[in-house]
C-alpha cells in the first residue's frame, strides 16, 4: 500500500513540473514576442519621424536638396559623411544612421534617401521621394509632391 501512495505522489509531481515547464515556455515566448514588437514599433516610429521631418524641410525649401543638406548640417553640427549629397544634379541626399537612430558615419544600419527633385513646368509640380532602408531591405517610402505658385519658386527664374 505504501508504494502506491509514493508512486501516485511522484506522478502528480511529474505532471505539475510538466505543466509549469509548458507554462514557463509560453511566458518566455510572449516576452520575446513583446520585445521584438517593441523594437519594431520603435524602428517604425523613428522612420516616420525622420521621413516627416525631411518631407517638411523639402517642402519648405521647395525641393532644393542643397539647402536641405546645409540646414541639416547646421542643425546637427555635422560635417562628416553621415549627411551625404551627391555631386551631380538631380542632387540626392543620403542620411546614415546607427542602430540608435543617431546620425553616424560608423556602424551604419539605416539609410534615409531623399531623391533628387524633378520639376514639371506644365503642371508646376515638384516631385521627389524619401526612402528608408536597412541594408538592402527598403522599409518605407514616401512620395513627395509640391505645387509651385506662379512666380514664387527657384524653378521659375
Amino acid at each position: 500500500m505504501r508504494t502506491s501512495k509514493s508512486s501516485l505522489f511522484l506522478m502528480e509531481l511529474i505532471i505539475s513540473i510538466l505543466f509549469f515547464s509548458i507554462a514557463s515556455a509560453v511566458c518566455i515566448q510572449l516576452f520575446v514576442k513583446a520585445h521584438v514588437l517593441n523594437n519594431r514599433t520603435q524602428e517604425q516610429n523613428q522612420i516616420v519621424v525622420w521621413s516627416q521631418n525631411l518631407a517638411e524641410l523639402w517642402r519648405a525649401y521647395e525641393g532644393d536638396t542643397i539647402l536641405i543638406s546645409e540646414q541639416l548640417c547646421a542643425d546637427y553640427g555635422r560635417q562628416d559623411s553621415s549627411i551625404y549629397l551627391t555631386n551631380l544634379p538631380p542632387y540626392t541626399l543620403i542620411l546614415y544612421f546607427n542602430k540608435d537612430w543617431e546620425l553616424s558615419d560608423q556602424d551604419i544600419i539605416y539609410h534615409v534617401v531623399l531623391s533628387g527633385s524633378t520639376y514639371d513646368e506644365a503642371s508646376r509640380l515638384i516631385s521627389s521621394e524619401i526612402s528608408v532602408s536597412r541594408g538592402e531591405e527598403i522599409l518605407y517610402t514616401l512620395p513627395l509632391f509640391h505645387h509651385i505658385a506662379k512666380g514664387g519658386s527657384i524653378y521659375e527664374q
